[in-house]
């Protein structure tokens, strides 16, 4: 019965499932190479489990915040209702620095790779992918969750693709750190990688009152891109070693000629293009559910400016995803798990009130 629900594509847990797993797998995945050539792949490998197992965590205490709340509201609103005011500023600031801050990235790693491969300047391509982007994000969840389930199905072939064509090429082991480099230098980046608490609340929307389906969609959406990251960034340091670039794609691309470097740059575009829709989503949702943000002016907020951002100048991939996974994403989960406390509390304490008032 799982399995032959499992390959069922409208089945909700399982588009849920692919929504949270494209929202994760983005551009944080083109930078881990990068970092875990640096530390080596001994510590690599540690961030990676590491931090991937704390996040589902995480992410699981957050659809239990969502399910006991009887309300559509994004991580702003869920702040307001069961942290206070100060809560709500901390996590707004944080939100929306964590969120443009990621699609400027997506935005930086689109056009280097479509560039890569067709040629021409990379903020031409930037705007191409921003405008098609939008046009997904203006259809909605349905439309989302639909192109995301496929999106991450592709993500999934042409890394087996990627995997199978560069098993050959690697030769490469590097197990010590680089000399002089931070044992933290990959937390910011992984931190990033990982990341999926925006989709969480919209995944309520595709799954329905099923709380079993809601966390199996999470459990599996979450542990994915853990096996994926650390399969993908093994083998691209065994082929590049340290020519390992900022975009590993496009490092890799290099290393083994023009059918990695066409391969590698689909794979990227599709990776960033699956997260760019549904965090853009995410912010045009807090725009309208915890703002009051009319559709449109939502929708504008949410694409404009990370677009602005990166029209004044933003493009170095790896230092703005670091700083911004490292810096808005501690205090994220830190405010995330404060609201998971206050929401146990407020939860035992309204059942103790039932069950006083039934012995009365």
């Amino acid at each position: 019965m799982f399995l032959r629900s499992f390959f069922n594509f409208k089945t909700p847990w399982i588009r849920a499932a692919g929504v949270l797993f494209s929202t994760i797998v983005g551009a944080g995945m083109l930078g881990i190479p990068f970092v875990i050539a640096q530390v080596g792949i001994i510590v690599g490998g540690f961030y990676i489990f590491g931090i991937g197992l704390i996040m589902c965590v995480v992410h699981l205490l957050l659809v239990e915040i969502v399910i006991r709340t009887r309300q559509h509201l994004q991580l702003t609103g869920l702040m307001r209702k069961y942290v206070g005011r100060a809560g709500v500023v901390l996590m707004s600031i944080v939100f929306l620095v964590l969120h443009m801050g990621a699609m400027v990235a997506y935005l930086i790693g689109a056009g280097e790779s479509i560039a890569m491969v067709i040629g021409g300047p990379a903020s031409l391509w930037a705007s191409a992918f921003f405008i098609l982007g939008s046009l997904v994000i203006a259809r909605g969840a349905r439309a989302i969750s639909q192109f995301d389930t496929w999106m991450a199905l592709a993500v999934l072939l042409v890394v087996g693709v990627l995997v199978g064509m560069s098993a050959s090429a690697m030769h490469v082991w590097i197990f010590a750190p680089t000399h002089g480099v931070s044992f933290l230098l990959p937390y910011g980046v992984l931190l990033f990688a990982f990341h999926g608490t925006s989709a969480i609340p919209e995944l309520e929307i595709i799954v329905g009152t099923d709380a079993r389906a809601f966390r199996t969609a999470v459990v599996v959406g979450s542990l994915l891109p853990m096996i994926l990251y650390a399969v993908f960034a093994f083998v691209v340091v065994a082929v590049t070693g340290a020519n390992t670039t900022q975009i590993a794609t496009i490092g890799l691309g290099n290393a083994m000629g023009p059918r990695v470097i066409l391969i590698g740059n689909i794979f990227a575009v599709i990776a960033m293009s699956s997260s760019f829709v549904t965090i853009g989503q995410a912010l045009r949702r807090t725009f309208q559910w915890d703002f009051g943000w009319h559709g449109h002016a939502a929708l504008c907020l949410a694409v404009g400016i990370p677009f602005v951002v990166y029209l004044l100048g933003a493009r170095q991939f790896v230092h703005v995803i670091s700083f911004i996974g490292a810096a808005c994403g501690t205090v994220e989960i830190c405010l995330l798990l404060w609201a998971y406390a206050r929401m146990r509390m407020m939860y035992e304490k309204n059942s103790d009130s039932r069950r006083r008032i039934r012995r009365g």
